[in-house]
């Protein structure tokens, strides 16, 4: 499904998980409540630990490191979702689907990319970014990719491991939809299964649903 550039074959390992149909709804109190414990029991677990050393979060840095990008700068989704889940910020609450990633990668501590499948267009490639290469991103102004692990589609690139763009964000409108988990290679044996778990819960159409 995804293309991996010879450049950066060595550090990463997608996972690519398409869920169609989905019904992606503004809330849902349960998916919200397990967001809620998953962030308490990890300022249970974490609790005064140095980040750095944790070996999920390190072996992530360390695929950022390979690109010649300061994880401390610009941070992985995942780190960042952490850290403010360790500062007993609420976390974002977006959509079902976007909330169902948000918990495997809180659980998982790796970063996650979900995009609307209608909005790509033609073939997907990881690779790195190249000059002047920004897109507008999720939240924020335009995001320079430059040397950046990225995924692109035949209009550009559209999404990372830190922020994705707005041009394949999923809404209440997304039937289709794609998810990329951004492995760390070290992480070979790592599982997606608790992502599709989590959707087929959540988003999953009446209709979908087992009698």
């Amino acid at each position: 499904m995804i293309e991996v550039a010879p450049e950066v074959r060595s550090y990463v390992r997608l996972d690519a998980l398409a869920f169609a149909p989905v019904l992606v709804r503004p809330a849902d109190p349960a998916l919200a409540a397990e967001l809620e414990r998953a962030a308490a029991e990890a300022r249970t677990r974490l609790a005064g630990q140095d980040l750095a050393r944790l070996p999920r979060l390190h072996d992530v840095r360390a695929m950022y490191h390979a690109t010649g990008t300061d994880p401390t700068r610009r941070r992985p989704a995942s780190e960042a979702l952490l850290r403010r889940a360790l500062q007993g910020k609420p976390l974002p609450q977006v959509n079902t689907l976007v909330d169902c990633v948000n918990l495997f990668s809180l659980r998982e501590l790796v970063p996650v990319g979900l995009y609307d499948a209608d909005r790509i267009q033609g073939r997907i490639c990881c690779r790195l970014g190249r000059t002047g290469e920004p897109y507008t991103a999720i939240g924020r102004e335009a995001f320079s990719v430059e040397g950046r692990l990225v995924l692109s589609d035949d209009l550009g690139p559209f999404g990372s491991p830190t922020s994705d763009s707005t041009r394949t964000m999923v809404t209440l409108e997304t039937t289709r939809a794609l998810a990329v988990i951004f492995w760390p290679a070290s992480r070979a044996d790592a599982s997606s299964r608790l992502l599709r778990e989590l959707v087929d819960r959540y988003c999953c159409p009446p209709s979908s649903q087992p009698a």
